[in-house]
């Protein structure tokens, strides 16, 4: 069964806390899925911090599908399997951001956290640009910002339960303007 949204936010966060060496339990506000509600920074200008925004990306390759059926005795399961294309956003803050987002473009394509990936049929796509430096400037202060956009890959399977005929009625009219019906089972 293919990750969803939050399976695919929960696996692409545990990586990007594990890539970066922070630990869950003691910092677990330095890599997040949402903004803060409040709108406007709920950390530190020095404090590192990742965001990561997951959307699908419009990409002919998730265009492409290959169906096929399989039957046991009263139905057809139809088997829909295609590449959905995801783009994720590292938005990084802190003094460190440029380096922590180049520490993400380098490791994400090691094998361990490509095989940790891999669990969730997830794949990075290797040509990731470089991060961009883009410094934000909130309440008269300069907060350090780097952005890198990775491409994924991730394997989807999607199976329905098509039911068979399993019967037919056939009608049949004359000339005469006689109607019969014909009931016909499937075998």
């Amino acid at each position: 069964m293919s990750l969803g949204m939050v399976g695919l936010k929960d696996l692409l966060k545990d990586v990007t806390f594990a890539m970066l060496g922070y630990d869950m339990i003691a910092d677990p506000d330095k890599v997040r899925i949402s903004w803060p509600k409040g709108g406007q920074p709920d950390w530190n200008i020095d404090d590192d911090i990742c965001f990561l925004r997951i959307s699908a990306a419009d990409d002919p390759y998730n265009r492409q599908r290959d169906v096929s059926y399989s039957d046991n005795i009263l139905n057809l399961t139809r088997t829909d399997q295609y590449t959905r294309v995801l783009q994720v956003y590292y938005i990084f803050y802190g003094p460190n951001s440029f380096d922590r987002a180049a520490d993400v473009r380098y490791k994400i394509l090691l094998p361990e956290w490509k095989y940790k990936l891999a669990q969730g049929d997830v794949f990075p796509v290797p040509d990731i640009p470089e991060p961009i430096r883009a410094p934000e400037l909130f309440q008269g202060q300069w907060w350090e910002r780097s952005d890198l956009i990775i491409r994924f890959n991730q394997f989807i399977s999607q199976q329905t339960t098509v039911p068979f005929i399993e019967s037919a009625d056939i009608t049949i009219k004359q000339e005469d303007g006689k109607e019969e019906v014909i009931h016909v089972p499937v075998p």
